[in-house]
């Protein structure tokens, strides 16, 4: 419990047998419950998270591959289905330090936000982003603002968030996109519910000569230029269209 506050960790992993381990045994105390789920991972992703005994993890499998957002929506429905008050999503890769996890969980605690997100442009540690992906990411961030209707946050693919149970209630995760590109599509339909969001600096860490990430800057804007068309549009119809007629 973090503040009276039930508190739900998702981490959806795919080939992260180098790096769940790290990842679970950075997970703070008060987190109630941790949803580890295995999207079709070729390597010991899964002997690893069993070797952790602790009663607070639930191992979720998926038979094959199904997609970063699909994972996501897995461990979602199993947190909206329980009720918890907070959940949390940070990759599997260890990437995202949970020792600052306080700062994203206090802002919905205190009433000031319904979701809130990572943004590594507003600390320090942006220099150590590959060049690449710090430019791939300023890009679609800005690209991104109509899309999603949020014209203050930037960062829009970290995947560092926290969302509340009443923000949770809105999402029709069997409708939610379920590949990568996933945080774009989440941000408009909270936008369409009138859901505030909220940026919180958070520290990146990239680990030399260990793999991270697996998101290839240019295949990445190729497959969501498509995707940005379709959301901008949903969301303009569920969000003011509808509510006309």
């Amino acid at each position: 419990m973090y503040k009276k506050h039930s508190v739900c960790l998702i981490l959806p992993a795919y080939n992260e047998e180098k790096l769940v381990g790290l990842t679970i045994e950075g997970a703070p105390d008060y987190i109630d419950k941790i949803i580890v789920v295995d999207d079709g991972s070729k390597d010991k992703t899964t002997e690893v998270v069993k070797s952790y005994k602790q009663k607070r993890i639930q191992l979720i499998q998926h038979g094959v591959n199904k997609g970063l957002g699909a994972a996501l929506s897995t461990g979602y429905k199993i947190a909206k289905k329980e009720e918890f008050g907070l959940v949390v999503v940070v990759g599997a890769d260890n990437q995202m330090p949970l020792d600052e996890l306080h700062e994203f969980l206090d802002p919905i605690v205190d009433g000031k936000t319904d979701y809130t997100k990572g943004n590594r442009f507003i600390n320090d540690s942006i220099k150590d982003m590959p060049r690449q992906r710090w430019i791939g990411n300023i890009i679609l961030s800005v690209l991104e603002k109509p899309v999603t209707g949020y014209w203050r946050i930037f960062d829009n693919h970290d995947g560092y968030t926290v969302i509340s149970k009443k923000a949770l209630k809105t999402l029709d995760l069997d409708q939610t996109w379920k590949g990568y590109a996933y945080n774009m599509d989440y941000l408009a339909r909270l936008n369409a519910a009138g859901m505030r969001v909220m940026d919180v600096s958070r520290t990146a860490i990239y680990i030399k000569g260990v793999r991270q990430s697996q998101i290839k800057v240019p295949k990445y804007i190729k497959m969501a230029l498509p995707l940005m068309i379709r959301t901008f549009f949903w969301r303009i119809k569920n969000k003011y269209l509808k509510k006309l007629f």
